[in-house]
Formats: structure tokens, C-alpha cells, sequence
């Protein structure tokens, strides 16, 4: 079995890289709600300048053969794309996601995201909406 550890800090890849993993995913502030503090086109070369020649695998911001070609240049063995298969003809998104992703569309601007007080390894970004600052009776 092959162990893949996702990491978002160089602390974390070293420490993964010493347990023996077999490959690392760098995982940045781009990830879809989540990530570290660092963007992909920092944290990949980072990551596999700290564990070489650990492979590593860009994730983040990774949507079509460009990304793929910026991550090699970058180091990376490989890239991990999800949210860009959305936009795949296998996806219904008209029957799953498109309702929701309408409601949230008229409700959020650039501006009404907001990260999590979490520490930087757990961090989230979500839309600020009522239903947060009621959830719980927490603001």
C-alpha cells in the first residue's frame, strides 16, 4: 500500500517525509474552502526542496495544461485536480449542485468571505451569511 500525505506547511512535509510516506500532496491557501497560509506557486517548490527526492504532488489552483505544466517546472511529479471536474459533461449538475450553487451565487460577493479563527492547518473559508453567525448562538 502506498501512503499519500497532504501538507500545507513545510514543517508538516518534513514531518511526514521522516514517518515514510511515499509521496506528499502540497496543499495551499487555494484550496477549495481550505488551505494554509501559502499559495501553490510558493509552497510546491518549498516542499520539494525540503523532502527531495520525495515526490510531490502540486494541488490547488490546477485547471487546465498550463497549471500542469507551471506545477512540473515548479518541482512537482504530479498535480491534484478536484473542483475543475465540476465542469465535466459526467457531472449532473443540474440536478445536484447548480440549486445550490445558485442560492449561494446570489447571496456571496468577493467580499463576504471570511476565514475561520482555526489554527492555519485546519483553516476554512466560507461565505458569511446569517446562518453562521445564528449557528449555535455563537456570532
Amino acid at each position: 500500500m502506498k501512503i499519500i500525505w497532504q501538507v500545507q506547511t513545510l514543517a508538516q512535509a518534513r514531518d511526514a517525509a521522516q514517518t515514510g510516506v511515499d509521496m506528499n500532496v502540497a496543499q495551499s491557501t487555494q484550496a477549495g474552502g481550505h488551505g494554509g497560509a501559502r499559495s501553490t506557486l510558493t509552497l510546491v517548490p518549498a516542499v520539494v526542496d525540503a523532502i527531495a527526492p520525495l515526490a510531490v504532488v502540486a494541488a490547488d489552483g490546477i485547471a487546465d495544461g498550463r497549471g500542469l505544466a507551471a506545477a512540473h517546472m515548479l518541482g512537482a511529479a504530479g498535480v491534484l485536480i478536484g473542483t475543475r471536474f465540476f465542469a465535466g459533461e459526467a457531472v449532473d449538475l443540474i440536478n445536484t449542485i447548480e440549486p445550490a450553487a445558485t442560492i449561494v451565487e446570489t447571496i456571496a460577493r468577493a467580499t463576504d468571505a471570511l476565514l475561520s479563527a482555526a489554527p492555519a492547518s485546519t483553516r476554512q473559508r466560507a461565505v458569511n451569511h446569517n446562518c453562521r453567525s445564528t449557528r449555535d448562538g455563537h456570532e
